[in-house]
């Protein structure tokens, strides 16, 4: 299982964008021990070279969780309990398009990040 380690990126820009998601990576955080679910997307830009984002989940899929919400805007539908029971297939969802929310956090070192604010439905799906 892969480690998450803090790697130089491209900033995108603060603000709304559409995206396609590319799949999910299970990772287990350095710092907590604690397993978590990573979502990859990409945001297009007008000049080609997409941006890759990244965003942490838990792995659990109840009623009130990132993890199922996410999945319901990428699947365009509600999950019922038998999703629940089975869990979710993240492989399922990709190529699925949506629209990010992406704002900029200032860590105590100084460095900049970015991260999703919300994610929304696609205006086009």
């Amino acid at each position: 299982m892969a480690i998450l380690v803090a790697q130089p990126y491209e900033l995108p820009p603060t603000g709304i964008h559409g995206a396609k998601f590319t799949g999910t990576d299970q990772r287990k955080s350095e710092t907590s021990g604690k397993e978590f679910l990573l979502w990859e997307s990409l945001i297009e830009r007008p000049e080609g070279n997409p941006i890759k984002v990244t965003a942490p989940s838990s792995l659990h899929s109840c009623r009130e969780t990132k993890v199922r919400t996410w999945a319901e805007i990428l699947a365009y539908r509600r999950f019922c309990h038998k999703d629940a029971r089975v869990g979710i297939d993240t492989d399922t969802l990709i190529g699925g398009t949506c629209t990010l929310v992406i704002g900029h956090e200032a860590k105590s070192d100084g460095r900049m990040f970015a991260h999703i604010e919300n994610i929304l439905p696609a205006k086009f799906p």
